[in-house]
C-alpha cells in the first residue's frame, strides 16, 4: 500500500514536471550533411569496403534523434539489402551533389532560424584522406575531391547554423584540417599529439569558427581503419555507440564533447596492436565548451535499455538484420543507458573472460518505454571470431569501463572542460511517465562516502514529526454565554501557552540537484484542550463554563522556497476533520447537569514557517498556521470552533524507504522479454576505475593478418591499463 500511495502521487506530480521541463527544453533543429564515399583518387589506396555502410547507420541514428539528414553516399548490393529504407534519400558522393546538398539545407536552416529557433548542422565524413603531388590536402569523393577550402569556405564558412559539428572518420584527417606549413608535426606520442592537435586546431583553422567543434579520427599508419565485425569503421561504431546513450555519463539526454571523448577512450585504451591504432581528437566549440553535439531532453520517454547503477557489464546491441548498434563497457557505479531503434533487437553480454562465452538475449518489438537490463533473461551463446587483428579487437575494444573514474581521469589530462553535473540525473528517468524505474537506483555515493548524512539521492524518505500547539495572543475574559460562536483563542491553553501537542507522518524525495526537500506531503493528528468561563446571566439557565478536546485528522502538504539552505521558509495547505468535544457546565443553584457535545467538524489551514534542516534525518520546523473549521447550531447553547491563529514548534526525524547503499535495490518492474527461462546470478559491484595512467611504450608490431578463414582465439590475458586520452582500434583498410 505504500508503494502505491507513493506511486500514485509520483503520477499526479509527473504532469506538472513534464510541463517544467518543455518549458526549459531549448527551441532547437538539427540538421546534418552525412557523406561516405568508398572511392579513391590514389592508385596506391585500396577502396574502402564499409564507408557506404557508415554513412547510412549515421543517417538512420540522426533520424532517429528528429535530425534533418541529407545522405551523400553509393550503396553497394549488400548495403542496398540491409538499408532499403536508406536507398530512396541517398545521393551520390559528388563534388555537385554536396554543394546541391548544401544549398538545401542552407536553405531550411534559414527557413527555421526566421521562426526564432537555434540551429545545428552535422557535417560527417567516412572514406579515403589523402595529400596530393601538390601538397594539398583533400578528402575523396567519387569522381572528385573536397579540399580543405571547400570545407572552410563552402560548407562551414557558409554556414548559418548557430552550431557546428564536424566530425571526420578518414586517414590524414588531422592533416586535411589543419593548415598548410607552420609547425606541425605529426611524429608524436599518443598524450603529445592529442593536445597538440586540439591547440592548433584553436590557433588556426578553427579559431575562425568559434560556434564549431570537431572531431577526428586517423591512425598511427595513417590508414583508414574498418572491420567486418563491426560491417564498418571502427571510429565510427564508437562515435554511434556514444550517441545512443554509451557516452551520456550523466544521463540528461544530452552528449557533450568531453563525454563523447572519454568514451571513445575508453573504448581504445585496451587496444595493444600498433596495426588497430587509432588517434582521436576532439575539440569543443569555443563559444560553450559544453555544448552538446546532440541532445534528447525526453530521453526517459523513449524505448531505452537501461543498465542499474550496480551493472558492470559489456554489452552489444544488435538490430534483426544483423547490423551491429552499439557496444558498451560499464564502469559501473551510476546507472546507464541505451536508445533501442524499432523493431527487434538482440542484446549479447560479454563472459567474465575474453575467451568466456557470450550470453544473449532478446528484446521483443512489443517491449516499450524503459527497460531494465537487469530483469532481462540469458542464455549462451557461441560467436568466434577470425584473423590475428580481429583476436586484437576482440582484447582491446571496449575492454575498459566507461564510468564517472574514467571521465574524471580524462578530463584531467585532456584539460578539457568537464560536463557540469556528472551525476546521473534522476529527475528526468524518475519523475517521468515510468515512474516505477525508481527501483533501478542503488544510490551508489560516486565519491564512495559511507556517510550517515549522505541524501541518497533518488530515494523516498518518510518522516516523523512531534510538536507542540501554542496560544497566540490573550484569551479573551469571560465571554458572553450570549455569543453565537466562540473560539479557541477564547479560552485559556491547556498548560501556560500550550494548548496540545500534535504528531505528524511526512513524505518526500531527494535528488543529487536537490539535496533537501522541495516539497512534502503531511498527515497530521494530536490533541489539543482548553477551557472558558463564561458570563452567565444571573437566574437564567445559561452555561458559565465550557470545556473542549480535539483531535485533528489533517492531510496537507508544504513547499519550500530553497533548494539547499539549511535554514528554509516554507509555506503550504491542510484539509481535514477536527474530532471534538465539548462540555458546557452550569451553575448547580440552577438545578441543571452539564451537557455535553460530540462532533467532526471540517477544517482547512494555511500555514508558513522556517525549517532548520541540520541533515535530512533531522530538522526542527517552527509555524504559524490559521485554521478555519465547520460550526453547528448548539440548541440554547453557544457553538464552538478552532477558528483562529495558533503557533506551532516541532521536531521531525526522517530515514529513507530503501535498502542501505551498498545493498542491492529492490525491483518492481519486470519484462517479459527473455527468450530463455534460465537466467545467471548477477555479479558483484565492481568499482569505478581510477583515474587512467598515461598510455604504456607501445608494443612491437604483431604478425601479418592471417586469412579470413583460420581461426585465432581471443587472448585470455587481461588488457593493459586504459590511456584516457587517444583512442587505440582498427581494422584491414
Amino acid at each position: 500500500m505504500k508503494t502505491e500511495m507513493f506511486l500514485t502521487l509520483t503520477l499526479a506530480l509527473s504532469a506538472l514536471h513534464d510541463e517544467a521541463r518543455a518549458a526549459e527544453a531549448p527551441n532547437r533543429k538539427r540538421f546534418a550533411l552525412v557523406v561516405g564515399s568508398n572511392d579513391t583518387q590514389d592508385p596506391q589506396q585500396t577502396p574502402l569496403q564499409f564507408a557506404d555502410d557508415d554513412a547510412a547507420r549515421v543517417a538512420e541514428l540522426l533520424t532517429e534523434l528528429g535530425t534533418d539528414v541529407e545522405l551523400l553516399t553509393t550503396l553497394d548490393t549488400e548495403s542496398q539489402a540491409l538499408f532499403p529504407q536508406v536507398v530512396p534519400r541517398t545521393r551520390a558522393p559528388t563534388r555537385a551533389n554536396l554543394l546541391a546538398a548544401r544549398d538545401a539545407l542552407s536553405a531550411r536552416i534559414a527557413s527555421v532560424a526566421a521562426a526564432g529557433a537555434e540551429t545545428e548542422l552535422i557535417l560527417y565524413y567516412s572514406g579515403h584522406g589523402n595529400v596530393g603531388p601538390d601538397g594539398n590536402e583533400y578528402l575523396n569523393l567519387t569522381g572528385g575531391r573536397l579540399s580543405r577550402d571547400d570545407l572552410f569556405g563552402e560548407l562551414l564558412g557558409g554556414s548559418k547554423a548557430t552550431y557546428n559539428h564536424l566530425v571526420i572518420d578518414a586517414c590524414r584527417s588531422e592533416a586535411f584540417v589543419l593548415a598548410r606549413g607552420g609547425d606541425w608535426q605529426p611524429d608524436r606520442g599518443d598524450l603529445e599529439y592529442t593536445r597538440a592537435v586540439q591547440r592548433y586546431l584553436g590557433e588556426r583553422q578553427i579559431a575562425q569558427f568559434p560556434n564549431t567543434g570537431v572531431t577526428l579520427a586517423t591512425s598511427a599508419d595513417q590508414q583508414t581503419h574498418e572491420w567486418a565485425r563491426y560491417r564498418g569503421g571502427v571510429f565510427t561504431h564508437q562515435l554511434l555507440s556514444g550517441l545512443r546513450g554509451g557516452a551520456d555519463l550523466n544521463g540528461d539526454g544530452a552528449v557533450e564533447y568531453s563525454e563523447l571523448g572519454a568514451f571513445v577512450a575508453a573504448a581504445n585504451s585496451g587496444v595493444r596492436d600498433p596495426r588497430a591504432r587509432l588517434r582521436v581528437v576532439v575539440l569543443p566549440p569555443a563559444a560553450d565548451q559544453r555544448h552538446p553535439l546532440v541532445q534528447d531532453v525526453a530521453v526517459a520517454e523513449r524505448r531505452v535499455l537501461l543498465f542499474p547503477a550496480f551493472d558492470d557489464g559489456k554489452y552489444t546491441l544488435e538490430d534483426a538484420r544483423g547490423v551491429r548498434l552499439a557496444d558498451l563497457h560499464r564502469a559501473g557505479g551510476q546507472p546507464s543507458y541505451l536508445r533501442l531503434p524499432e523493431g527487434e533487437v538482440f542484446v549479447y553480454r560479454a563472459g567474465a573472460t575474453p575467451d568466456a562465452p557470450e550470453d544473449e538475449t532478446r528484446i521483443e518489438p512489443s517491449a516499450r518505454g524503459l527497460i531494465d537490463a537487469s530483469t532481462m533473461a540469458w542464455a549462451p551463446t557461441e560467436r568466434r571470431a577470425r584473423g590475428a587483428l580481429d583476436a586484437a579487437f576482440r582484447a582491446g575494444l571496449f575492454q575498459v569501463g566507461y564510468g564517472p573514474g574514467y571521465y574524471a581521469g580524462y578530463t584531467d589530462q585532456t584539460h578539457m572542460l568537464a560536463t557540469e553535473h556528472p551525476e546521473w540525473k534522476f529527475e528526468i528517468w524518475h519523475n517521468g511517465k515510468h515512474v516505477g524505474t525508481t527501483t533501478l537506483d542503488e544510490n551508489v555515493d560516486p565519491d564512495g562516502a559511507d556517510d550517515d548524512d549522505a541524501p541518497f539521492w533518488g530515494a523516498r524518505w518518510g518522516a516523523l514529526a512531534f510538536g507542540t500547539q501554542l496560544g497566540v495572543g490573550a484569551p479573551s475574559q469571560d465571554p458572553d454565554a450570549d455569543a453565537r460562536t466562540l473560539s479557541s483563542g477564547d479560552t485559556q491553553p491547556w498548560m501556560g501557552q500550550v494548548r496540545g501537542f500534535e504528531m505528524s507522518w511526512h513524505s518526500f524525495q531527494l535528488s543529487r540537484d536537490d539535496p533537501y526537500p522541495g516539497s512534502d506531503f503531511f498527515f497530521r493528528s494530536g490533541y489539543v484542550r482548553g477551557e472558558t468561563g463564561l458570563m452567565a446571566t444571573p437566574g437564567v439557565r445559561e452555561p458559565n463554563t465550557l470545556a473542549y478536546q480535539s483531535v485533528p485528522l489533517f492531510f496537507g502538504f508544504n513547499g519550500y522556497l530553497f533548494d539547499e539552505f539549511p535554514l528554509r521558509p516554507f509555506a503550504g495547505a491542510a484539509l481535514g476533520l477536527d474530532v471534538m468535544h465539548l462540555r458546557y457546565g452550569f451553575d448547580d443553584a440552577l438545578g441543571r447537569a452539564d451537557r455535553t457535545d460530540v462532533s467532526a467538524r471540517f477544517g482547512f489551514e494555511l500555514h508558513a514557517g522556517l525549517e532548520l534542516r541540520m541533515t535530512n534525518h533531522f530538522a526542527v520546523q517552527a509555524e504559524f498556521r490559521q485554521l478555519w473549521s465547520d460550526t453547528r447550531e448548539l440548541s440554547g447553547l453557544p457553538d464552538f470552533n478552532q477558528d483562529g491563529l495558533s503557533a506551532t514548534l516541532a521536531v521531525q526525524v526522517a530515514l529513507p524507504f530503501q535498502d542501505e547503499p551498498d545493498r542491492k535495490p529492490k525491483r518492481s518492474l519486470h519484462f517479459d522479454i527473455g527468450v530463455r527461462e534460465d537466467r545467471e546470478d548477477e555479479r558483484p559491484v565492481a568499482p569505478p576505475p581510477a583515474q587512467p595512467p598515461v598510455t604504456p611504450p607501445t608494443p612491437a608490431p604483431a604478425s601479418e593478418p592471417a586469412p579470413a578463414s583460420e581461426t585465432a582465439p581471443a587472448p585470455a590475458s587481461e588488457p593493459a591499463p586504459p590511456a584516457p586520452v587517444t583512442s587505440d582500434s582498427a581494422a584491414a583498410p
